[in-house]
């Protein structure tokens, strides 16, 4: 749809949607770019201030994914007007800002519009040096792909949120969503990275699909190294119209080898809310990368490698 707008050249934007990156960059000076993106997400759960969190941390996220730091953030809300939405609405807005303040940003206001059904998320201004945005496009043949975050919450949410919404497995989900990249992103700009995406809507292989793509290079993954949060395994029969639509849209760009196990497969195509980074990485600097992530908190894990482009495949998972 994207392709059927006018090109606008604009010199200024280092960054725009050719690439089909996280965030946009606009160049302000020499040593100063302003990194910018907006996302937008439906409840999850009845818990909205948990809800709020998660939804702050998957919008400050592609800031992270880009190098950025975020500067300013406003909500962006749509919500029913009866007594209850507002009640849900003041605890969402707590919990998103609890997040933005740990991020260090500040809360600049927001835009609010009525309407049947709730809707929630961030438009989120940082900074960044112009010569020093990682954007998903630079990955290199010989590189290694570094995941840091497990896969695997929405099958957990979906197979027990509604009917056993205090089980442990979920509050587990919901952690992992709530938390930043921030660290991750520190510690791959400290190191020096090739290439980065975070993997939300399009899923760990859909995200992987488009960086190779932008990268005109392939991506070797190996599904038994890919990081899964405990019990996610066990809920991938649960139907899921968003898991089969991305698996719809990138099956063509991957090619699965044999004995890979169906269910990390649906894993892997699994849309995800607030997930990890994909850092692609020079294979000299992967120790470096993962000392560093180790030093920040994160459970990162050295998930595949990157070569040459081939024919029609941008992702092939191995067992």
């Amino acid at each position: 749809m994207l392709g059927q707008l006018p090109h606008v050249e604009d010199e200024r934007l280092i960054v725009g949607s050719g690439t089909f990156d996280d965030a946009s960059v606009f160049q302000v000076d020499p040593e100063l770019g302003l990194v910018s993106t907006v996302d937008i997400m439906d409840p999850i759960g009845e818990d909205f201030y948990r809800f709020g969190q998660v939804a702050a941390a998957n919008s400050l996220s592609d800031i992270y994914a880009m190098g950025g730091e975020p500067l300013v953030v406003m909500n962006v809300v749509s919500t029913p007007a009866s007594d209850e939405a507002m009640e849900n609405l003041a605890e969402l807005l707590k919990g998103a800002q609890q997040v933005v303040v740990e991020a260090g940003a500040a809360l600049g206001g927001g835009h609010t519009t009525v309407s049947e059904q709730v809707k929630f998320g961030l438009s989120v201004t940082g900074r960044i040096q112009p010569n020093a945005v990682v954007s998903n496009a630079g990955a290199q043949p010989g590189d290694r792909l570094v995941l840091t975050k497990p896969l695997g919450g929405t099958s957990i949410l979906n197979g027990l949120l509604q009917d056993n919404p205090t089980h442990p497995a979920v509050d587990q989900a919901f952690e992992v969503m709530a938390q930043l990249n921030r660290e991750a992103a520190a510690a791959m700009v400290a190191v020096g990275v090739n290439a980065c995406t975070d993997v939300t809507g399009f899923g760990f292989l859909g995200h992987l699909s488009e960086m190779m793509s932008a990268s005109q290079t392939t991506a070797h993954i190996h599904a038994t190294a890919l990081p899964l949060l405990d019990g996610a395994l066990e809920h991938t029969d649960v139907p899921s119209p968003d898991r089969a639509l991305n698996r719809f849209s990138f099956q063509q760009d991957v090619r699965e080898t044999n004995h890979v196990e169906h269910a990390r497969l649906e894993l892997m195509y699994e849309t995800v809310t607030s997930g990890g980074l994909i850092i692609s990485v020079a294979a000299e600097k992967l120790d470096l990368l993962c000392a560093r992530l180790d030093q920040e908190g994160v459970c990162a894990a050295c998930v595949g490698e990157v070569d040459a482009a081939q024919d029609g495949v941008h992702v092939v998972v191995h067992p």
